[in-house]
This record gives C-alpha cells, structure tokens and sequence, in this order.
C-alpha cells in the first residue's frame, strides 16, 4: 500500500499540469519529519515533531504528510520560477491567508522555498516546536531549488483542505462551495407528489391541514403559502410580529407539525424508516395543533406580565 496520501498526489498532478519546470520531489522519506508516516514514527522516533500536534494525531496512520516541489531552472541557479512560487506562499502564511485553513483548523504547518533571486533560503512555519509561535523560518540549501510543504496529518487525504494550497501556488480564489440542495428539489414532482400524499394521509390527515388553513386564515386575516402541491402548510411569516399572540403560537405550531410531515417524507423517500422519538414527537406537536383549533382563545392583546 502506497504511503502518499490521495490529496497530496492529486496536488501534486494539477500544479505539474501547469507548471512544466516542475518536477516531483517526493511525498513519502523514511526519515524525521512529516515526510514519513506516523506508524513508522511512533515505531522508531516517538517524539518526533511531525506528530505532536493534535491534528498530527489524527488522519492516516500510514500516510506521509509533505510534498517536495523541485524546479529545473533553479537547479541550474535560475531562481525566477520557484521564487514566484515561494513567494506567493511566504505572502500567504505572512498574511493568515484563508485557504491555508479549513474548518478552523490550519491544513499546513511549515513551507521552505527561495522567495527571491539570493542564495538564503525562506519559509514560515505556524506552530515553532519550542514556544508555538508562528514566524520565519529556514532550512538547508537545498530548499534553493525545492519548495518543502508539511501539511497537518488530519487533511492529507482531505482535498477540500488541500485544495486551498494549490489555490495559493496557481494564484487563485477558491469558488464558493454550491449552497446545499433541499431534499424535495432533488426530487421530481410526480415522485414528491405522491410521497407527501401518503404521508399526509398516513401521519397528519387532509382534515388537519385543512383546519390549519381555515383557523389561521380566520383569526389572523392571513393565507398560508403553499409549500407542496398537496397543500402542508406553510403561514406567510410577513408582518407576523404583528399578528396577535395566539396567531404567532398557532403559526409555530404550524410550523413544528409541517416540519415534521417534512421528515416523515424525507424518510420515505429515502427509504429510511423514521425513529419512534421523532414519531412521537410528530404525533405530540399534532395533539397540540388539535388542541389549539379546538380551543380558540379570544382576540385580545399579547398578555402582560
């Protein structure tokens, strides 16, 4: 089994894709550092640095977490190409950039490269071993010609997390993530149809959803949006801080119990039977609602008190 992890291998594709000075460096190293897998380090180097950190601790036991980027030209004592490169990361971790994080958690810890035409070589690393301060860095000359990525141990086989590099490399903004679908507009209308009839007939009753509709409709003058061709009630939540107290209360539990209808359907049609607390919950809200319609309370203003 291959000690390169999936998302280090496919950074590694997509920047040589653009970049032909490129040439691969290396991912896995037997040796100190994030370049080898943690199992060999608890085995033979227990405090080694690479796996100290909490999000060194988890993620793949057996994957390496470090990429070595190496450029032709720099080899030869042209250092235009990797500097660019460098440069764009020793900007990126000055400044905090976003795309070295993800989901608050930091998916790099050091890089070393040449950020201009010298002879020095440049990094930054987040978290210094010694104190936890992050700042500049360095390393052997080597890293003239070679860019060093080390990467948290918890994203490596995360591209999402991983991603967010090749972005800072290539110069690019990350696009943002496509808003979450809701279940029911995954679904084709005949298929949503039916399901929410039968759920309809089988939790709620069309004599319930009617009496939403008619008992709102008269006590607060509002009509209610119709959410599914079968007609689960859905109040028009428009001015609703103006409506009497006992509407606002009829309308959240209006709310609770298509909701509820909502997950019944879901489940349905997904195939996935529905838990006995969320039925008895459903069946609860439902007892309330009744409650409700049976008992209409006069019109006055919001209690005080």
């Amino acid at each position: 089994m291959s000690a390169e992890p999936s998302a280090l291998r496919r950074l590694w594709q997509e920047f040589e894709a653009v970049e032909p000075d490129a040439v691969f460096g290396g991912i896995f190293a037997n040796k100190s550092g994030y370049h080898n897998t943690r199992a060999n380090h608890k085995r033979d180097r227990p405090g080694d640095y690479s796996i100290r950190m909490p999000a060194d601790q988890r993620g793949p036991d057996d994957k390496a977490a470090a990429l070595d980027i190496t450029f032709n030209t720099a080899r030869g004592g042209d250092f235009r190409i990797i500097a660019k490169y460098s440069k764009r990361l020793l900007t990126a971790f000055q400044t905090r950039d976003p795309r070295l994080f993800y989901r608050g958690g930091a998916v790099v810890r050091e890089f070393y490269g040449n950020a201009d035409l010298d002879w020095d070589v440049e990094g930054y690393t987040l978290h210094r071993s010694s104190d936890g301060s992050s700042g500049p860095a360095t390393s052997d000359d080597s890293h003239l010609w070679h860019i060093h990525i080390s990467f948290h141990r918890v994203w490596v086989e995360n591209w999402d997390a991983v991603k967010g590099i090749l972005a800072i490399l290539l110069d690019k903004q990350i696009p943002p993530p496509e808003p979450p679908k809701d279940w029911f507009d995954m679904a084709d209308e005949n298929t949503l149809k039916t399901v929410v009839d039968r759920s309809l007939d089988d939790k709620l009753g069309p004599a319930v959803a009617k009496a939403i509709e008619d008992k709102v409709d008269r006590i607060a003058g509002r009509t209610l949006n119709t959410k599914f061709p079968t007609g689960v009630a859905h109040l028009d939540a428009q001015g609703g801080r103006n409506w009497p107290w006992f509407a606002r209360d009829l309308r959240n539990k209006a709310y609770a119990v298509a909701e509820a209808v909502e997950k019944l359907a879901k489940a349905e049609l997904e195939r996935a039977a529905i838990d006995s607390a969320e039925a008895a919950e459903l069946q609860q809200a439902i007892a309330d609602l009744r409650a409700a319609i049976d008992d209409e309370p006069p019109v006055v203003d919001e209690p005080q008190g």
